[in-house]
C-alpha cells in the first residue's frame, strides 16, 4: 500500500516537471524563476549576471525581472568552441590561400 502512494507521489512530481517544461517551451517572455530552470542555473546565479549587466532583460514595474527567451539562448550560444574539424578545415584554407600569394 505504501509502495503504490509513494509511486503515485512520484508519478504526480513527473507530471508536475512535464507541465512546468512544456509551458516554459510555449513562453518568450520568462520570468526569473524561469530563466533559471532554462539555463539550469540558480536564480542567485542570475541576479548576479544582472547585476554585473552582462545579460540582457525587462523589470517590469522596477522590480520584478523578466528575460526573453532568444537573449537568453544567445547568452548560451557565447564562447563556442570550434571543433576538431572545423579548426582542421580552417587551417586548410588559410594554407590555400597563401600558398597563391607566393
Amino acid at each position: 500500500m505504501i509502495e503504490l502512494e509513494v509511486a503515485k507521489n512520484e508519478n504526480e512530481e513527473l507530471l508536475k516537471k512535464i507541465l512546468e517544461y512544456s509551458l516554459l517551451a510555449a513562453k518568450t517572455t520568462l520570468t526569473l524563476k524561469e530563466s533559471a530552470l532554462f539555463l539550469g542555473v540558480r536564480a542567485s546565479h542570475l541576479y548576479n549576471l544582472v547585476s554585473q549587466q552582462k545579460l540582457p532583460h525587462y523589470k517590469a514595474n522596477g522590480k520584478l525581472l523578466y528575460f526573453d527567451k532568444t537573449d537568453l539562448e544567445a547568452f548560451m550560444r557565447r564562447g563556442r568552441v570550434e571543433s576538431k574539424d572545423e579548426i582542421d578545415g580552417a587551417a586548410a584554407l588559410h594554407v590555400l590561400k597563401n600558398k597563391r600569394r607566393m
